[in-house]
């Protein structure tokens, strides 16, 4: 599942524990949970709260569609 926080200029604590929280409920589905278009403060909070390790990263150059198209030259 890819998380696109780009329209999301802010990210609070209740936010980060949220995706905390996806993060679990995916995971006991076999689901990956990743995050795209992070803004700096956003990456800063998820980077201190331990969910770039998580979510495989955030980089702030990945976007939704170089996510999609790693997954798609992955699967084959």
């Amino acid at each position: 599942m890819i998380c696109d926080l780009s329209a999301s200029p802010y990210l609070d604590l209740a936010g980060a524990r949220m995706l905390h929280d996806l993060y679990g409920e995916l995971a006991t589905h076999g689901i990956a949970l990743r995050i795209v278009g992070a803004h700096g403060w956003a990456r800063d909070l998820l980077r201190a709260d331990g969910m770039s390790e998580k979510a495989g990263g955030l980089d702030r150059a990945a976007t939704l569609d170089t996510l999609l198209k790693e997954q798609r030259n992955s699967s084959g």
